[in-house]
């Protein structure tokens, strides 16, 4: 160092290349940072042009002062058109509108309030399906969200939601065709049903038609005899106790049909002994019984009593026993006989015929199924028989057996203390 060279003199040019280097060092910093500022604008503009949604900033009265690209390529406005435009000018449905200019008031009062500046304080705002109309006037369909930003303005998307609302509208309509398709074939599944049951009462009164006719032969034969004898006795006084007698037995056949003939004609159910309906079915068959020369083994006690529709039971005991004559054939035996199991009465009627094979025993309860060739039976004896001790809450059932084929005809059984028996 000189002489004359003083230390302050040295410390003055150290602090001055000091400064010099300090604003050096400022000004590289001060570039760099808006270099990079720069550089993170142009991407964020680069993203939000790229945006296939809108997006957009408005000011606290909702005008627009930055608009992306999409607002060109979904609208068809061009980015400087919209700009300085009020927001609610692009949008179709007053109640929107307001919604809008309620939330900018809010944002005014709120925000615009120097005790409360922190935008922070206001929620958001969401609207769901707005629609949004294009520059040639077709409608896009979008859901908006408005959030205030601490820069006095409020940032804004708008989603394009018009494929989901497409597909909303094509499920909606397709849902609406499978309804009125529903509803059409419900009323044909209505009228088929109709159509079905009174094809079912038609077929349940040719069942009872059928099987009155298989009885037509043998009570003319019965009824004819005691008349026979009534003719003869009008001339002879030693025939008075037969003409008795053969009105008796006139009487009991017309009363047997008679409680033949219910069958369907009420639903009430009556208190019923088994050994009574068998007795009487068996009166109105004998003829039929006779001409096949079949044997009758009754062994249906007295004193079991069931619930059930007086008609029906006969009609369903006659048929088991038609049935049973008729696969049976000649020199047959048929074997009836009930017992009371529990709370249950219990009927069987066997026959020691050809039976029922194995392989078609559980079809045999079909309707118009029959083993005896249509020409000669219709099939729907068995069905309609199932079917009413079905809706007596009873059951008919086809037994395993070494021979022939055995029906048991199971109802609920009745205690009658106290009650009072149906004629």
């Amino acid at each position: 160092m000189p002489k004359n060279y003083s230390i302050l003199s040295w410390l003055d040019e150290m602090m001055s290349d000091d400064d010099l280097r300090s604003k050096e060092l400022h000004s590289q910093i001060h570039y760099r940072l808006v270099e990079e500022l720069s550089q993170s604008e142009r991407r964020f503009r680069y993203l939000v042009n790229n945006i296939h949604d809108l997006v957009f900033s408005l000011d606290w009265n909702g005008v627009i002062v930055f608009a992306n690209q999409a607002w060109k390529d979904l609208l068809g406005f061009e980015v400087r058109s919209v700009i300085d435009m009020r927001f609610t000018n692009y949008l179709v449905e007053d109640d929107t509108r307001r919604r809008i200019e309620d939330f900018l008031t809010n944002v005014r009062s709120l925000l615009g309030s120097p005790s409360n500046p922190d935008a922070r304080t206001l929620e958001p705002l969401v609207l769901k399906d707005v629609a949004v109309r294009q520059r040639e006037g077709a409608l896009v369909w979008m859901d908006l969200s408005f959030e205030p930003s601490v820069d006095q303005r409020i940032d804004g998307i708008a989603i394009n939601i018009s494929e989901r609302k497409k597909s909303e509208e094509l499920v909606r309509l397709h849902a609406h065709e499978l309804e009125h398709e529903v509803s059409r074939q419900t009323q044909r599944l209505q009228a088929t049903i109709h159509e079905l049951k009174t094809t079912q009462v038609q077929l349940i009164q040719q069942s009872r038609l059928a099987t009155i006719g298989n009885l037509v032969s043998g009570i003319a034969h019965e009824i004819r005899n005691p008349l026979n004898l009534v003719v003869g006795g009008g001339r002879a006084n030693a025939y008075m106790n037969l003409i008795s007698r053969g009105s008796l037995r006139v009487d009991e056949i017309v009363h047997n049909l008679n409680r033949l003939a219910a069958t369907g004609k009420s639903p009430e159910k009556q208190i019923c002994e088994i050994a009574e309906t068998v007795g009487a079915t068996l009166e109105l068959t004998s003829e039929k019984i006779k001409g096949s020369s079949m044997t009758v083994d009754n062994r249906v006690p007295q004193g079991l009593y069931v619930c059930v529709n007086g008609g029906e039971l006969s009609q369903v005991v006659l048929y088991l026993i038609i049935n049973a004559v008729e696969a049976t054939g000649r020199d047959g035996t048929l074997t009836l006989r009930a017992w009371r199991d529990d709370d249950d009465v219990h009927l069987e009627v066997h026959d020691d015929g050809p039976g029922v094979p194995k392989e078609l025993q559980h079809q045999i309860f079909d309707p118009f199924f029959t083993t005896k060739g249509t020409t000669t039976n219709s099939g729907l004896g068995l069905a309609v028989s199932h079917r009413m001790m079905r809706d007596s809450e009873g059951h008919l059932g086809l037994e395993p057996t070494d021979r022939g084929a055995c029906f048991r005809l199971t109802l609920r059984a009745v205690d009658i203390d106290g009650l009072t028996l149906a004629e």
